[in-house]
């Protein structure tokens, strides 16, 4: 899966982590159930517009 520009994340009533990538740098975003949560260009310093490539959910 690769979605472009990715601001935020809810992992609804599981854990969720999502692996995104920018260039050759790849990063990883956890999220707490039932919240937003800012991944990519929003949490990056830079501002760097970062891509989702992976998503793991656990209940």
């Amino acid at each position: 899966m690769e979605i472009l520009a990715v601001h935020a994340v809810r992992g609804d009533d599981c854990t969720t982590r999502v692996r995104m990538a920018v260039g050759s740098e790849e990063g990883s975003f956890a999220t707490a159930e039932n919240t937003w949560t800012g991944v990519g260009e929003s949490a990056d310093e830079q501002g760097l517009e970062y891509m989702l490539v992976a998503i793991r959910s656990t209940k």
